[in-house]
């Protein structure tokens, strides 16, 4: 019981290892071509600004295809809704483009204050940029959560078989 125990927790911390290296640096590349230039467009002092950061955001969600369904693991909620997140990041980029170039100054500082509610949430006492939760992940996140319970299931599994047999020190086969 006790190599069949070390097996599968050794074949646990493989299955950990290989989630861990799929899933950091789709996170990475996340951040960097889209949820870093979608709090650029949310911090820009100027509609042209703002509309070249958010169209570099939506150019990435086209090209990764992440313009519609859920990015839900268990059940679909609307904070996992994609759809409605790229519609709504479209709008606002449509009316930065749509935007009077002779507009006052107040005009584009409130639209810019409504732009940055768009893609700012505030919570856990920071402000963050606006996502469906788990879309990093997306279209992936299934097996990406299945391995990361699995790999730590399969430890406290292995690791408990592996230690089951040994007792006052000693092992027994």
């Amino acid at each position: 019981m006790k190599k069949a125990g070390v097996v599968i927790a050794v074949l646990s911390v493989v299955v950990l290892i290989a989630t861990i290296v799929f899933t950091v640096p789709r996170k990475i590349e996340f951040e960097q071509r889209c949820s870093g230039h979608l709090k650029n467009a949310a911090d820009a002092s100027s509609v042209v600004l703002a509309e070249q950061e958010l169209g570099k955001a939506i150019d990435f969600l086209e090209e990764k295809d992440l313009v519609e369904g859920s990015s839900h693991w268990v059940y679909s909620t609307p904070k996992t809704d994609i759809s409605f997140w790229y519609t709504n990041l479209k709008s606002a980029h449509q009316e930065l483009k749509d935007f009077p170039a002779d507009a006052d100054s107040l005009t584009i500082s409130n639209h810019l204050m409504k732009l940055r509610e768009t893609l700012l949430d505030s919570r856990d006492g920071g402000t963050r940029v606006t996502k469906p939760k788990s879309i990093a992940d997306y279209p992936y996140q299934i097996p990406v959560n299945v391995g990361l319970i699995g790999s730590a299931s399969g430890m406290l599994l292995g690791l408990g078989l592996a230690a089951g047999n040994c007792q006052g020190g000693s092992c027994s086969e």
